[in-house]
């Protein structure tokens, strides 16, 4: 479209040493597979510095080369997945803040009965995230892992609570 930036990419400074792959012993697949996410414009330097060297196994299943795990991590290391997560995190206190702070009518369907269901759309949604987040890094067992970050173990409770309750 006319008038349009292109999207600015990210400046990316890894060392060759600190790439997953790259270690002694590295896996090309993982090599390879980094260097085309160098290449992404929408590349979250910081999500690539958390990730896992390239000898972790992740949740003990999930080697480097794994596809699933492949797709998580690149997923993960887009800034559009960071985005769209602060996005689905102010419309869920959007609908938290219009359902609890509007009386129901007995006229009118009560907006905490339509709300009911978006939020077990919301609650999925931070599940699948917390799920892309556990299988790129890890659930605790390394540094960098999903569980040593505060904010993640804010994420775990708040969507294992959301799950639990009825």
């Amino acid at each position: 479209m006319q008038g349009e930036a292109a999207p600015q990419r990210s400046s990316v400074a890894v060392s060759r040493a600190s790439r997953p792959g790259s270690m002694a012993g590295g896996n090309d697949e993982v090599g390879e597979f980094f260097e085309a996410q160098l290449r992404n414009p929408y590349l979250d330097a910081q999500a690539v510095h958390s990730l896992p060297s390239a000898e972790v196994t992740t949740l003990a299943v999930f080697k480097a080369g794994n596809p699933l795990r492949s797709v998580c991590t690149q997923v993960y290391t887009d800034s559009r997945f960071s985005n769209t997560v602060l996005v689905i995190i102010i419309l869920n206190c959007i609908l938290m803040l219009v359902t609890y702070s509007v009386e129901c009518e007995t006229k009118h369907p009560c907006l905490q009965e339509v709300a009911g269901p978006i939020d077990h759309v919301f609650t999925a949604l931070f599940t699948l995230e917390m799920l892309i987040k556990i299988v790129a890094l890890g659930f605790i067992a390394h540094d960098n892992a999903y569980l040593r970050s505060g904010w993640n173990v804010l994420d775990f409770v708040t969507v294992v609570g959301s799950l639990l309750s009825p």
